[in-house]
């Protein structure tokens, strides 16, 4: 499911708090 992606990458994002994060 793409919630399921969307949902991890955002908690990533949240966690670095920065776009450098290259997915």
């Amino acid at each position: 499911m793409v919630i399921i992606v969307t949902t991890k990458w955002l908690l990533i994002t949240r966690t670095l708090g920065s776009h450098e994060t290259s997915f």
